[in-house]
C-alpha cells in the first residue's frame, strides 16, 4: 500500500491526505522512525484488502486513525485559512477530532477548499486590475487626491515601484488567495504603496 511520508517537523499538507485517500476507505497516520506517513486503510479501489478497522466498535479505532482526523482538520485550516475552513465546516459534516476519517470526506473537503480558493483568486484578480500607478487613469488620480499629491509627482520609476509595492502588499493581504480582499482594503493598500514610492530616491522617478 502506498505511503506518503512527511517529516515530523513539517506541517501535514491536505494533498498528502488526498493521496492517501486514493489508497483506501479511511486515512490514518503511521509513525516510521523520524517521519509520519499518511496512509489509506480498508479496501483499495482496485479491490485489494488491507487492514480493516471497525470504527463503530469501542476501542477498535487505532490511535493513528484518531490522530489523522485532528491532523487533517489542522492541515485544512493551516493551508486554506479560517475563511475557507469556515466554508468547509458549514458545508460538510466533518468528523470530530478522534473520529475515523473517511477517504470520501477527504476528497470532498479538499475539492471544496480548492474551489473556494479559485473563486477568491478570480475575485482578487479583478480587484487588482482596478489599481495601477503605471496605467494612470482615474485610480491614480483618486489615490493622489486622497494622499494629497498629484500624478505629476510620480515619474515612471516611482509608478513602477508603487505597483510592485502594491502587488506584494495585496498578495500578503490575500494570504495566497484564501481571503477575498475588499475594494476598500485594496484602495488603502494602493494609497500606502504610493506614499512609500513617493519617498524613494528622486532618481527613481525615471
Amino acid at each position: 500500500m502506498k505511503t506518503t511520508s512527511i517529516g515530523t517537523n513539517m506541517t501535514l499538507d491536505p494533498d498528502a491526505f488526498l493521496a492517501a485517500a486514493d489508497q483506501g476507505d479511511f486515512v490514518a497516520l503511521q509513525q516510521r522512525g523520524s517521519e509520519i506517513g499518511v496512509i489509506g486503510i480498508g479496501t483499495t479501489r482496485a479491490g485489494r484488502s488491507v487492514t480493516w478497522v471497525d470504527g463503530g466498535v469501542p476501542g477498535a479505532l487505532p490511535a493513528g486513525m484518531a490522530t489523522a482526523t485532528a491532523a487533517f482538520l489542522d492541515a485544512l485550516q493551516g493551508t486554506y485559512g479560517p475563511r475557507i475552513y469556515g466554508i468547509i465546516t458549514q458545508s460538510l459534516e466533518l468528523p470530530q477530532s478522534g473520529d475515523a476519517l473517511p477517504s470520501a470526506l477527504v476528497h470532498r473537503a479538499v475539492r471544496l477548499a480548492k474551489a473556494s480558493q479559485s473563486l477568491f483568486a478570480g475575485a482578487n484578480f479583478m480587484t487588482r486590475l482596478q489599481f495601477s500607478a503605471a496605467a494612470g487613469g482615474e485610480a491614480l488620480a483618486a489615490a493622489c487626491a486622497r494622499i494629497g499629491m498629484t500624478g505629476d509627482e510620480f515619474g515612471a520609476g516611482r509608478r513602477l515601484l508603487a505597483d510592485q509595492l502594491f502587488a506584494k502588499a495585496f498578495k500578503d493581504a490575500s494570504r495566497n488567495d484564501t481571503i477575498q480582499v475588499s475594494d476598500g482594503d485594496a484602495r488603502a493598500l494602493f494609497d500606502q504603496a504610493l506614499r512609500q514610492a513617493a519617498t524613494s530616491d528622486p532618481e527613481a522617478q525615471g
